[in-house]
Formats: structure tokens, C-alpha cells, sequence
């Protein structure tokens, strides 16, 4: 699949829906308001829902990028 040079995100348990939507608002603005790199976008997207988690939720870690995290996307 990789090989192909296909990219994929996604998490690797279930989520709360708080989580879900801290890590999706912070990450989709930091790639096209920002436009920052992949990498980077998952990275503040994971702080992001990591600050606001109850002590006990680890939703923040689930998510993984599989793919070049240096790769931006370009707006036209």
C-alpha cells in the first residue's frame, strides 16, 4: 500500500467525539489556513487534543500519519 505512494490518517482505536473533533478543527487548519506540512499539521493537532482530554482519555495518541510527514499541499 505504501509503496504505491499512498498516505493514510486515521486512528487506532475508537474515539470520543471530542477528541475527534479538537484533533480534526486544529488539523485541517493548520494544512490550509497555515499551510503547514503534513507532519507538522498532526503534530499540533495531536497537542491540541491532547490539552484538552480528560486525564484519562488517550485519544491524542491514537492517530497516526502513514506517508511523508514533510509533504504540503499546495493552494491554488
Amino acid at each position: 500500500f505504501l509503496e504505491t505512494g499512498s498516505y493514510l490518517l486515521g486512528s487506532r482505536w475508537k474515539l470520543s467525539d471530542d477528541a475527534g473533533m479538537s484533533f480534526a478543527t486544529t488539523f485541517y487548519d493548520s494544512l490550509f489556513k497555515k499551510g503547514e506540512s503534513l507532519g507538522r499539521a498532526v503534530m499540533e493537532a495531536r497537542a491540541a487534543c491532547k490539552s484538552t482530554a480528560a486525564d484519562n482519555d488517550f485519544g491524542w495518541a491514537s492517530y497516526v500519519l502513514y506517508g511523508d510527514p514533510r509533504v504540503c499541499l499546495r493552494l491554488s
